[in-house]
């Protein structure tokens, strides 16, 4: 677990024994006399680059920092390195929450704004007559911004137009359809107000001019649908099947369930085997999706791998000299396409030998 407390007093034991003070600590690695006053106090946590450049500053691992203590168990390893994974999702967590919020606040608004905007705003209406020479009828349909108008007559009329009180608005000849879309902003033909649209719908004609005879016919305009309901009918039922399965048991990958034996106690896979020059062990940690390889050799050097398998991520990679008790080499943050060339080899090496083989 790692502990604001452990890490502030670590450094400052550091810091003491080299010789600083916390305004010559703070201008070596770029921060503020009060974040060094912070951190010794367990205030505050430094962040992962200054962290890093403690580190070089000082010489130690990156793993002794967190751990506020010089790491030389794997059990205390791996709880820093769990506790830095836990770190990371917790904020990862709280990033996810606050996009979250601003998503469901974005998406609510939306809503609002379409609620606005269109609810009991798209109206259909259907047209009859109740003239007994001519056979007219249609349909309009309306929204905030858009008109579709279709009329039919069976009577196939030399000329049909359509009119407002006495102004043509459009005229077809020889033709049984008067068909237009108008859109909002355009109202070439008939406003999408409200209150000119119902105005317009009041007073309109149809004259249909045939064999030299014209007649003037008024258009019954009656509402047939509007959008006013909130909620959709469902009928029937929806039977939900309850599974009983493991999941914890489930999301372990195919590999690590059939090579590796299984911790109850402490949770996690392990298999441990004997190569020609070297003692390997592994471990897989259910609970964070973590991986981790050690790779002790008869030269008594031991080299450390965690893996995020989650983010196919390695985490940390250490070597260290088993004999003088020293850190040799440590790389944090190890990715498959890395730009770093050593880096790329380190995940080829370790893709190669552990995750093709014992992982997926």
């Amino acid at each position: 677990m790692i502990e604001n407390d452990k890490i502030g007093k670590y450094i400052k034991d550091l810091r003491i024994k080299n010789k600083m003070t916390q305004e010559e600590l703070a201008i070596k690695i770029h921060v503020s006399r009060q974040a060094v006053s912070n951190w010794e106090t367990g205030k505050d946590a430094p962040s992962v680059d200054s962290v890093k450049n403690i580190c070089i500053l000082f010489n130690v691992s990156m793993v002794d920092i967190y751990a506020g203590e010089k790491v030389n168990d794997i059990k205390t390893l791996n709880d820093v390195i769990h506790g830095l994974i836990t770190m990371e999702m917790k904020k990862s967590k709280k990033i996810m929450l606050v996009a979250t919020i601003i998503i469901f606040f974005l998406i609510v608004m939306f809503l609002v704004y379409y609620f606005i905007t269109y609810y009991n705003n798209i109206v259909e209406y259907v047209i009859t007559t109740d003239n007994n020479k001519y056979k007219v009828y249609g349909i309009i349909n309306k929204s905030v911004d858009n008109i579709y108008f279709n009329l039919s007559s069976d009577n196939n009329p030399d000329k049909m137009c359509l009119v407002y009180n006495d102004k043509e608005l459009i005229c077809n000849s020889n033709s049984n359809f008067i068909i237009f879309s108008e859109t909002n902003g355009y109202n070439e033909v008939i406003s999408l107000d409200n209150k000119e649209f119902n105005n317009y719908i009041s007073n309109m004609y149809v004259t249909i001019e045939k064999d030299g005879e014209i007649e003037k016919i008024k258009l019954d305009i009656e509402k047939d649908y509007q959008n006013s309901n909130l909620f959709k009918e469902i009928n029937g039922e929806v039977n939900k099947n309850d599974y009983n399965y493991n999941l914890e048991y489930a999301n372990v990958p195919t590999k690590v369930k059939e090579k590796f034996k299984y911790n109850n106690k402490e949770k996690y896979y392990y298999l441990q085997m004997d190569e020609e020059k070297k003692h390997i062990e592994m471990y897989y940690f259910v609970e964070f999706d973590s991986f981790d390889v050690i790779e002790k050799s008869k030269d008594k050097i031991t080299t450390k791998w965690t893996y995020d398998h989650t983010n196919n991520i390695i985490v940390l990679y250490n070597v260290i000299d088993d004999i003088n008790n020293k850190l040799i080499k440590e790389s944090v943050d190890i990715r498959e396409k890395d730009n770093n060339q050593h880096k790329r080899l380190l995940f080829d090496y370790f893709k190669e030998n552990y995750i093709d083989k014992y992982l997926e």
